[in-house]
């Protein structure tokens, strides 16, 4: 537990996430290039005379590059958020005692009756 702590105080678990998506993006990318290439390497139409196959091919490509998109990019976008969720939830609290503690020491500097 005091890991898993020590982590998330480090933001190391929202850069993780991030990166996460990443590559979770590029495996997609890669997966997508390999369904084209085993497509065309069963069904070239360029190849042989019958262009029939060619709609046939361009809606399979279709139907791969759609699914795939769509959820790669669902799961790209909840990885980065919970990320950069935990990273914000993190810092909030040391950026505002920050804040506290220069506010009290611009006051301490300030003369007595003079204005901000």
């Amino acid at each position: 537990m005091d890991t898993l702590t020590n982590l998330i105080e480090k933001h190391e678990v929202g850069d993780w996430c991030k990166r996460a998506a990443w590559v979770l993006v590029i495996i997609n990318l890669f997966n997508f290039f390999l369904d084209f290439y085993s497509l065309f390497s069963q069904n070239n139409p360029f190849n042989s005379s019958n262009t029939s196959m060619l709609p046939s091919m361009v809606s399979q490509l279709l139907r791969l590059f759609l699914g795939n998109v769509s959820t790669t990019l669902f799961f790209f976008f909840i990885l980065y958020a919970a990320g950069t969720i935990l990273n914000h939830m993190i810092a909030k609290p040391e950026e505002e005692e920050e804040e506290e503690e220069e506010i009290e020491v611009e006051q301490e500097q300030m003369l007595p009756g003079q204005v901000q």
